[in-house]
């Protein structure tokens, strides 16, 4: 009888530690990724919580904590101001045709900062309702991803698409480029 208690208690006690073996460790869970981003954000560290926000949605697409990382992380776009970038700008390049084709290389940057941004706005949106949505709310929501996708794009690059598209079309036109303005147009 004492050995089976034993035996049990001891099948127990591994089985619990096997149990806790299991579970990942804090840092990779959806839910500590949260609270660090909320620590970020009560500190002042948008960016740092930004990040944390899009780690989880990236990395927890499915979890409940995925859409609210998403709601904050809407809010804190929505709440930030763009600054003028940082970034120390080049200087203009000598040779029209470099100018041009450097516009060029922003341009497509663009796009793929805008393509990646309304995808990943998407996919929270369409994970969040599970593809039960009214259509007019998805309308107004394919605006905000556009509008969101535009201050990443500023955020970014330091000027908006239709800036960069403005000056690559100037550049295309200085040079008398008719016609499509592209890479073959550009050598």
């Amino acid at each position: 009888m004492k050995r089976s208690i034993v035996l049990t208690a001891l099948l127990i006690v591994l089985t619990s530690a096997s149990a806790q073996a299991a579970e990942p460790a804090p840092a990779e869970t959806a839910q500590s990724l949260y609270l660090q981003a909320g620590k970020a954000e009560r500190q002042d560290q948008q960016a740092k919580a930004k990040e944390l926000y899009e780690a989880i949605i990236d990395r927890f697409p499915t979890s409940d904590l995925a859409l609210n990382a998403n709601d904050r992380l809407l809010e804190l776009m929505r709440g930030t101001t763009t600054a003028p970038s940082t970034k120390p700008t080049p200087p203009p390049p000598a040779d029209p045709k470099a100018k041009a084709r450097e516009l060029l290389a922003l341009k497509k940057k663009a796009a793929d900062i805008q393509d990646k941004e309304w995808r990943r706005l998407s996919i929270a949106f369409f994970n969040r309702y599970d593809h039960r949505y009214n259509r007019s709310e998805l309308r107004e929501n394919e605006q905000q991803w556009d509008k969101l996708a535009e201050e990443k794009v500023r955020e970014e690059l330091g000027m908006g698409s239709a800036e960069i598209n403005a000056r690559f079309e100037e550049a295309c036109h200085k040079l008398g480029i008719t016609g499509t303005c592209d890479e073959k147009a550009l050598k």
